[in-house]
């Protein structure tokens, strides 16, 4: 929800700044009419005839070319339009300078909403009475309730879209959102209801560019999804997209160029650099993102902490969950309306049942897919996995089932299509090779899978099996070694010095064996 939050912060802000520029008719009107269809490019060639340098400001940042719209806003010395410019650069504090000098409250108080100061945001529009950015502050601070009452005040329905996005109620924010027509929310609506190509409809009505990344996103088609964002000029959504393809990186540049601090604690986070991830995560005072990353280091005390200030009901579920209190982390899903957690707490209490529904009320095809899997009902996993584009899973499945040439045709298949990460297929790909005792094809996948710096030590890992199946002790000892020195985490470590003491007591067998 944080980033669909800032998204709707972006959308908010560029309405309610054209609100602000009061009556306006003849050509103007014309370009304020093509900007909120979303139809950026009329506007900006509607603004640039009329000499309206605002308006050529907003188009862009619409487009989300703040450099450019800082430009534009320059050349009419519009102080509100540069605060507004400033704020989707993430360059908060130089937006509030604008602001402050414009006397633009609402302004200053949308600058500390992106700055995660809600309280102080929340002071700012209290002086001009402006309960659309009350509603605001309240959903950077989860407190959905108190934001619909804000939105509901000021009659801002796409607010209430926002809200009830929040609350995972998604068939009320649609109606919100249909109400005013507003496609880019219907489109973050149907994402959070992981019906994507509901939502590519809505956000190709709206023309939102960045709002089809997400939805790629969602389809997991990363690389479909960085050029939509390359399209929208949206640096923190080329960030993500890269993130998918796990090329860290580049996102990291990316996020970086955007003043992202959290998308840098995602992105250290991935490469489990904690004491960055924690870094960048207090930076950008997101406490849902400092929960994740107590909680892969198992410092749950904390994560429950920060998920607690941060209102976030979900996180709080994560960690009962990975505590085994059950029933507790039932609880708290239950509260964040949230059915994919729900049904990972029924997955791990075995209750199977509850678990299906669950994942099917939140359309989860990787949750219904690993559920089944776990009922070892192979066929409809597979279906499940196709469905969400994981098809290191499915290939998984086909695997499992025995399959061996549907499972090499398949991973034929699948390898030749230039939008897919083909990493977690050739990890399976090399198991269902080793099973037939191919060991140097199973060897020239992991080889591949190596490449990637990410998943080197995992391939690794899969290396020293394969050696150790083959009788080469010598050489599963070396890679053995090499895993514990450059193991990104204690876990990997532990694995590999297993595997070691193993490696070690077997080539003590045999030296014995020689000798007698």
């Amino acid at each position: 929800m944080q980033r669909k939050f800032l998204i709707g912060i972006i959308l908010l802000t560029v309405g309610s700044a054209m609100l602000a520029l009061g009556f306006v008719s003849g050509a103007d009107a014309v370009g304020y009419r093509y900007l909120e269809r979303g139809e950026a490019d009329r506007a900006l060639e509607v603004f640039s005839q009329t000499g309206n340098w605002s308006g050529v400001g907003l188009a862009h940042c619409q487009k989300r070319d703040f450099d450019l719209a800082i430009t534009a806003f320059r050349r009419n010395n519009d102080l509100s339009g540069l605060g507004l410019a400033h704020c989707g650069r993430g360059d908060y504090d130089l937006a509030m300078g604008y602001f402050a000098q414009a006397n633009d409250f609402s302004g200053l108080g949308l600058a500390c909403c992106g700055k995660k100061d809600f309280a102080q945001a929340q002071a700012y529009f209290a002086r001009k009475n402006d309960w659309s950015g009350y509603g605001l502050a309240y959903l950077g601070e989860k407190e959905y309730d108190k934001a619909i009452a804000s939105f509901k005040k000021i009659g801002d329905r796409s607010g209430l879209g926002l809200a009830w996005c929040g609350k995972k109620e998604y068939d009320k924010a649609i109606a919100e959102f249909s109400r005013v027509k507003d496609y880019s929310g219907l489109g973050h609506a149907y994402c959070g209801k992981k019906q994507y190509d509901l939502a590519i409809t809505c956000f190709l009505r709206a023309n939102d560019w960045s709002g089809l990344g997400h939805a790629w996103c969602g389809k997991k088609k990363y690389r479909s999804a960085l050029k939509f964002f390359e399209r929208a000029h949206d640096l923190s959504g080329q960030g993500l997209a890269l993130l998918g393809l796990k090329d860290v990186p580049a996102a990291i540049q990316k996020f970086t160029q955007a003043n992202d601090s959290s998308g840098l604690g995602l992105a250290y986070l991935q490469l489990k650099d904690y004491a960055r991830a924690e870094s960048y995560f207090q930076q950008a005072r997101d406490n849902s993102g400092l929960g994740l990353v107590y909680l892969e280091q198992n410092d749950f005390e904390q994560a429950a902490a920060v998920f607690s200030r941060a209102n976030d009901r979900s996180g709080l579920g994560l960690v009962k969950l990975r505590c085994n209190r059950i029933d507790e982390a039932i609880g708290h899903f239950t509260a964040a309306n949230d059915h994919a957690g729900l049904g990972r707490a029924y997955a791990k209490a075995l209750r199977w049942k509850e678990a299906l529904a669950s994942f099917a009320a939140a359309n989860d095809q990787e949750g219904l897919g690993d559920t089944y899997y776990a009922l070892q009902d192979f066929e409809q996993a597979f279906s499940c996995f196709e469905t969400a584009s994981l098809p290191g899973k499915a290939l998984q499945c086909l695997w499992q089932k025995g399959d061996y040439a549907a499972a090499l045709s398949y991973a034929e298949a699948v390898l030749a299509q230039p939008d897919i990460l083909q990493e977690p297929v050739r990890l399976i790909l090399a198991d269902v090779f080793c099973d037939r005792k191919a060991w140097p094809e199973a060897l020239s996948q992991l080889d591949m899978v190596a490449g990637n710096p990410l998943y080197r030590t995992q391939a690794l890992l899969a290396k020293i099996r394969v050696y150790y199946a083959m009788r080469d002790f010598a050489a599963a000892q070396e890679l053995a070694e090499q895993c514990i020195a450059s193991a990104p985490d204690s876990a990997r470590q532990a694995e590999a010095d297993g595997l070691l003491q193993t490696i070690k007591s077997m080539r003590q067998v045999l030296a014995k064996q020689e000798v007698k």
